[in-house]
């Protein structure tokens, strides 16, 4: 599996949020912009942890099946 497709659509994602908040602080809805940026971050973070979990485990795995 790719992971660094996966790992880059999940930065220009939350990106892209964090950028939609960032865009947001300029309007009247700054609660809104504040969630929008906290989110688009920490989806960025989670899903780092979450891309780095499963490759330790495809490693893993593909290690086992080539050892066999």
């Amino acid at each position: 599996m790719n992971f660094q497709v996966l790992r880059n659509s999940f930065i220009v994602g939350s990106l892209g949020v964090s950028f939609t908040g960032f865009i947001a602080l300029f309007t009247p809805y700054q609660q809104f912009s504040q969630f929008l940026i906290s989110s688009g971050l920490g989806s960025l973070g989670a899903s780092n942890l979450a891309i780095v979990s499963s490759q330790k485990i495809s490693n893993k795995k593909r290690n086992k099946l080539l050892a066999e």
